[in-house]
């Protein structure tokens, strides 16, 4: 049994869980049964891993996409509102003037569950990979960069993202104001990037 497999279950994550990879993310199987469908099933199923930003638990969340229904790991609710914010952040970082560009862990939880290829300068390849490839996935540090400047994930600092569910427009200069750089926070190298994870179905949803 995988990694994965032995995780406790969540109907749906929460926008700002975290998701990671862990043995058994790649592992599909067969949904909504049927005699009439080629290879008996008219769908295919996976699980996703999160990182609950509450308590730390890590826990699965059941996927599927098939001819007749589909399940993401985000209820559609949430996943609208993560559509809306992830625009609003990469809105904010392309225009924000301070070095390096600073996310929070919240913002950069829900940019996790996007693509990068409209947002940081890609790494050699990406474009041809899934979302959390190399080193995409530090909790903190640089975790790539925007036009060469580098973009830090910086768990100390606040955000002014609107609650979960609401579409309140803001303007973008009060979500993302001029951050100080902790001196805490360290900035990894982007020659460190450099490790390979295709993970094609348990991403799936984004195409759903």
């Amino acid at each position: 049994m995988s990694e994965i497999n032995k995780l406790p279950t969540r109907r749906y994550a929460h926008p700002f869980d975290r998701p990671i990879k862990i043995e058994g993310n790649t592992e599909t199987h067969g949904v909504d049964a049927s005699p009439d469908a080629i290879g008996g099933c008219y769908g295919m199923g996976w699980r996703e891993a999160f990182r609950c930003h509450k308590t730390g638990e890590i826990y699965s969340v059941h996927c599927s996409d098939g001819v007749n229904h589909s399940k993401s790991s985000h209820s559609d609710r949430d996943f609208r509102w993560m559509e809306e914010m992830r625009e609003r952040i990469v809105n904010g970082t392309r225009c924000q003037s301070s070095k390096p560009i600073m996310l929070s862990s919240r913002e950069w939880a829900v940019m996790l569950n996007f693509g990068f290829s409209d947002w940081l300068d890609l790494l050699p390849g990406e474009e041809y990979k899934t979302v959390g490839d190399s080193n995409r996935h530090l909790d903190e540090g640089q975790i790539g960069t925007i036009r060469s400047v580098p973009v830090v994930v910086d768990p100390k600092i606040s955000d002014k993202l609107p609650p979960v569910g609401n579409f309140s427009s803001a303007k973008i200069e009060e979500l993302f104001p001029q951050r100080s750089r902790a001196t805490s926070t360290p900035a990894h190298e982007a020659s460190k990037f450099g490790g390979v994870f295709a993970d094609a179905f348990a991403r799936a949803r984004t195409a759903s």
